[in-house]
């Protein structure tokens, strides 16, 4: 996965290996869930006499309603607001 969390938490301390393993997890449950719903919307459209194209459409489908979640998110959300970013100071060396 592209993102992982690495850092301290208060109380709980170091959580780099915890926060690994778990969003690995969650990456493996996601990616199983997809393929199954893949499978299931091919075997749909077989059965319907179009072919095995139903993972397709589901895949546009899914692509179209992200690109409107995020055109939306853009318009009314918080995205690309730079007072909102926090940024960190810099460590000297």
């Amino acid at each position: 996965s592209a993102y992982i969390p690495v850092g301290e938490l208060p109380g709980l301390g170091k959580i780099s290996g915890t926060a690994v393993s778990f969003t690995d997890l969650l990456l493996g449950l996601v990616l199983a869930a997809s393929n199954i719903m893949a499978g299931r919307l091919a075997d749909m459209t077989a059965i319907a006499g179009f072919g095995n194209v139903g993972c397709f459409v589901g895949g546009a489908a899914a692509c179209l309603s992200a690109a409107l979640a995020l055109l939306l998110f853009m318009r009314y959300g918080d995205l690309g607001k730079e007072e909102l970013v926090v940024r960190r100071p810099k460590k000297k060396v």
